[in-house]
């Protein structure tokens, strides 16, 4: 993972690089119930941009993921809206858990160790 990365235009808050592919996560603390339906068209554009941004970057396929911290997601999660997996953050490690491999563990480890570098920060394992 690479935390608060920055390319010039805003900053995604983290990037996720692992067999099952690179991921943005745009987060979000609000708690309560979120209903994917009624979500402001802003978080959303937000996590579909970031994906963007990065896929023009890496010239890869990137998922976004817009994960709250504190809410409940109400109805099937992850609920997907504009190509963006919505869900809360205790579902995260079963999401990447359910990933199928679309790359080696050591392509991955490459991935993430160009991407830190790219940022300015160094390569954690």
């Amino acid at each position: 993972m690479i935390h608060d990365v920055c390319f010039g235009r805003g900053n995604i808050d983290h990037v996720v690089v692992g067999p099952g592919g690179i991921f943005t996560v745009e987060t979000k603390s609000r708690g309560g119930k979120i209903f994917p339906d009624r979500l402001e068209p802003k978080m959303v554009g937000q996590a579909y941009a970031e994906k963007k941004e990065l896929e023009e970057i890496t010239l890869m396929e990137v998922q976004a993921l817009l994960v709250f911290s504190r809410a409940y997601i109400v109805g099937p999660v992850p609920a997907w809206q504009r190509g963006v997996a919505i869900l809360p953050a205790r579902m995260l490690a079963n999401f990447f858990a359910r990933r199928r491999p679309v790359m080696s563990a050591e392509r991955a480890a490459v991935i993430h160790r160009r991407l830190a570098l790219a940022v300015g920060q160094e390569a954690s394992a």
